[in-house]
């Protein structure tokens, strides 16, 4: 049968822990024999001696607090010590002792145990030397900050947030306060701006989105700021929130939308004049043009001296070049302000492709430009307006012809893009322009500077129309150019805009 005193060895000898017994004169006079091969010391090194002999650090506060415990023959719980060993080892030991008295009263010593709690008390001391820096991190950041534990307590906050956010409520807030009752504290105290709903729902909102960020939050304070609050939840469920005064950007952002509001309303502006005026220009214009058509084919009889008819050819020439001004203007106008219109209508392209070039053929023979087309057999008809596409045609051969020098070349492919959609290709050898102008080139009023622009006539609004127009149908306008070399303009239409002769046969038996 096993003795006590060997069950006891034996639990002794398994446990982490170790057990000693001090006399009357707090010397040890026992250890159990766990003690060597948990330190590694050799119990005959240590007995008769006081733990104050064993120990490196007498001096500290708590060494003093547990000496007048000793003194006082009172039980003592959790005392770390040091132990230097004879390898050099820096042992952290943690005891618990209780006071031993006889029959008669009378102090015996102490009966206890320890362990060896080295790698325990370094991790705490990790661990709060990570909280101090934690915590100074927390201080020393430029913007505020505010920690709250998994439970939304608040654990730590800079004066940032405490001073410079909450100002005159800087006084509600403390560690250990839930977030919910530290966001009342702060609404009560009037300094967030335009809280026009019940606190409690507020509340709620605030707190539902403090636990499941998403995004930043904005608030304007009673003090006229803006704070810009943003909330991140961290792997261990704590959430951190920054704050930053974000006032400046807000002024910057209300400037830049008056600017904006203002832009628009001048854009506005300038299109209803634009076409108030050319709708006042395009009336006494008219007239001109028609009574000097009458002068120059003299219906009531000759004028009687030849020049007469040529200045009156002259007035056509202008008021017929004045007026396409005039309703370029007008068309842009009304695109720009979202008026414009399709009339659309299925037509044959190539038949409109053929009526232009002729339109083209006298100006650029005038010019001594070769004029020349090429129209694919697979081109389909399309479901377009008539009038725009022959003026996106229209203009982009009078620019061609305008800027191509004589003897130059200038011509039209009409087909099919890889989609099925309708593409028409203006290519020209004339003077060219470089890669870098081609979007001031788009840009309605704005010409590219130079001699040779500025010794044509023109606004600077046919490219810009026709690029508004080909958008208008869905489609797009592409350039390409090189100074010297020329201009290639394609203009696309979506391939729905592609109509087939079955799609054609079929409408038209059901509108039979």
């Amino acid at each position: 049968m096993t003795s006590l005193d060997e069950r006891f060895d034996l639990v002794s000898d398994l446990s982490s822990e170790w057990v000693w017994e001090m006399n009357a004169d707090l010397r040890f006079v026992y250890f159990s024999p766990s003690f060597e091969h948990l330190t590694g010391m050799s119990i005959s090194d240590v007995i008769g001696k006081t733990r104050f002999e064993m120990s490196t650090d007498n001096e500290d506060e708590s060494s003093q607090r547990h000496i007048d415990d000793l003194i006082a023959r009172r039980d003592f719980r959790n005392y770390t010590y040091h132990v230097e060993t004879l390898d050099g080892r820096r042992l952290h030991i943690r005891t618990s002792g209780k006071a031993v008295y006889d029959e008669n009263g009378t102090f015996q010593g102490y009966r206890g145990v320890a362990a060896d709690a080295t790698d325990k008390v370094i991790a705490e001391r990790r661990a709060a030397m990570a909280e101090v820096s934690l915590l100074e991190a927390i201080q020393k950041a430029p913007t505020a900050l505010a920690l709250y534990d998994r439970n939304d307590c608040l654990v730590a906050y800079n004066d940032h947030y405490k001073f410079d956010i909450l100002g005159k409520a800087a006084h509600v807030i403390k560690a250990g306060i839930t977030f919910r009752d530290l966001a009342r504290k702060v609404a009560e105290s009037g300094i967030i701006d335009g809280i026009d709903e019940d606190l409690e729902d507020w509340l709620d909102r605030r707190v539902e989105r403090h636990r499941n960020p998403q995004g930043p939050v904005n608030f304007h304070l009673s003090d006229g700021r803006w704070v810009q609050g943003v909330e991140f939840i961290l792997d261990s469920g704590s959430v951190l929130s920054t704050f930053t005064d974000i006032t400046d950007l807000k002024q910057r952002e209300a400037e830049l939308q008056a600017a904006k509001d203002a832009a628009e309303l001048a854009d506005r502006i300038k299109s209803e004049f634009l076409a108030n005026v050319s709708h006042e220009l395009r009336t006494p214009l008219n007239a001109i043009l028609g009574f000097s058509q009458i002068m120059q084919d003299q219906l009531f009889g000759p004028i009687g001296d030849d020049r007469y008819i040529n200045y009156s050819r002259d007035i056509h020439d202008s008021g017929t070049h004045l007026l396409a001004v005039i309703n370029d203007i007008l068309d842009l106008s009304k695109i720009e302000s979202g008026k414009a219109e399709l009339y659309e209508e299925v037509f044959r392209p190539e038949i409109e492709v053929e009526a232009c070039m002729r339109l083209m053929q006298e100006r650029a023979m005038d010019a001594g430009v070769q004029l020349t087309c090429d129209i694919a057999d697979e081109l389909q008809s399309v479901h377009a307006d008539r009038r725009k596409f022959k003026q996106i045609l229209i203009n982009l051969l009078s620019n061609s012809v305008k800027f191509t020098l004589s003897g130059g070349h200038v011509q039209v492919t009409a087909g099919l893009d890889q989609r099925g959609g309708l593409e028409l290709i203006v290519r020209d050898d004339g003077t060219g322009m470089d890669p870098d102008d081609i979007p001031v080139a788009l840009t309605p009023f704005r010409q590219i500077d130079g001699s040779l622009s500025r010794s044509h006539e023109g606004t600077g609004l046919g490219l810009p129309l026709v690029n508004s127009l080909c958008q208008l149908h869905g489609g797009s306008l592409s350039l390409a150019s090189r100074k010297g070399v020329g201009t290639t303009a394609t203009v696309r239409f979506p391939a729905e805009r592609t109509v087939t002769e079955r799609e054609q046969q079929v409408a038209g038996a059901e509108q039979r």
